[in-house]
């Protein structure tokens, strides 16, 4: 890992920093509070701008922050601060993800409860496991595929099945076993686990288009330049003055840091905790 400080700031990475109406931005995932309350006076900063990358309508995608978007949404916040990337720039990592409490009556509840939406069939060495939702419990493996298959941003049977979890139990992505063998800590024992078919870009967008909304946190979204710790004040967003130099503030609040020497640029993986 390198860390050091930037001596120029790239132009071009400046202007990719907006000021966006909050309307004009659109989450992939599911607002999982949507009845929480939410005081305005206690937002102080935006931390980090949001990553977005832009739409054919004109409008932009969320590609990650979805639960922070929802709170200051719900605070009452009309614009935000935003890093824009291009299509090309953004990655999606998928990983297993563990429930914390799931059994054969589960399943059979979601599958009474949905039927004709969501078929499900055990695995045999026949079986064609492309497109489909794979659910592990109790050494068995069960294949959950939507009905009609046509897809238009979250398929069904993972909304389906995530509807029913996020109410009964809950979840959460986790890593391989084998990375976690060394901790010295306790590892969790989930009941079941979920490997996703893959999902692509294109279907983020269809997600957020569609109003189709994929589950939180069951995807990580990222890109290979990020700019983070604007700590950018609610006060100057809510304030009278225009977008445009609201905009300029924001820009002017990085350069200064930068003149500053107080930012630094990392090359490889970094791992921020607790951020």
């Amino acid at each position: 890992m390198l860390a050091f400080t930037f001596s120029i700031m790239n132009k071009q990475l400046i202007q990719t920093m907006k000021i966006l109406p909050i309307d004009l931005i659109c989450p992939f995932e599911w607002n999982a509070f949507p009845t929480d309350t939410v005081e305005f006076e206690d937002i102080q900063h935006i931390r980090h701008p949001f990553l977005v990358t832009p739409l054919a309508d004109g409008t932009y995608l969320l590609l990650e922050e979805s639960a922070e978007f929802y709170t200051l949404l719900q605070a009452g916040i009309r614009l935000l601060p935003v890093q824009i990337i291009q299509k090309k720039q953004i990655q999606i990592y998928q990983k297993v993800i563990g429930l914390h409490s799931f059994d054969e009556n589960d399943l059979g509840e979601i599958l009474t409860g949905n039927s004709g939406q969501v078929l499900c069939q055990t695995v045999t060495s026949d079986t064609n496991e492309k497109d489909s939702v794979r659910l592990l419990m109790s050494e068995k493996k069960y294949l959950l595929n939507s009905i009609p298959t046509t897809r238009e941003g979250c398929p069904t049977a993972v909304s389906k099945l995530f509807e029913y979890i996020e109410k009964n139990g809950g979840y959460r992505m986790i890593n391989q076993k084998e990375e976690l063998s060394e901790s010295l800590m306790k590892i969790h024992q989930f009941a079941a686990s979920i490997e996703l078919p893959e999902v692509t870009i294109d279907d983020l967008m269809l997600a957020a288009q569609k109003n189709c909304l994929f589950p939180p946190s069951i995807l990580k979204v990222g890109a290979d330049v990020r700019i983070l710790y604007i700590d950018f004040p609610v006060s100057t967003l809510i304030a009278e003055n225009s977008s445009a130099e609201k905009e300029v503030f924001l820009r002017e609040l990085i350069l200064l840091r930068e003149q500053a020497e107080k930012t630094s640029i990392y090359q490889g993986k970094v791992y921020l905790l607790n951020r």
